[in-house]
């Protein structure tokens, strides 16, 4: 497994950053809710992250993320 995110990791963490429960990314992405769960959690695992936050915090830091846009 590559450390990078993928566009579609990406896209499910810029709905995170707006907010959006599981079932909000899922029905936006046409993905289920255990879709949005795998990707979260190779969103993690890839980040080193624990957390929602923390994810965002370190996509934003790796470039991922230009916060000013995911509201």
């Amino acid at each position: 497994m590559s450390n990078r995110l993928s566009p579609r990791e990406v896209e499910v963490l810029r709905l995170v950053t707006s907010g959006k429960k599981n079932k909000e990314i899922g029905s936006t992405l046409f993905l289920s809710e255990v879709g949005v769960k795998s990707h979260l959690i190779n969103i993690y695992k890839k980040l080193h992250a624990q957390s929602r936050t923390d994810a965002i915090i370190k996509a934003h830091k790796l470039g991922y993320l230009n916060l000013m846009e995911c509201k």
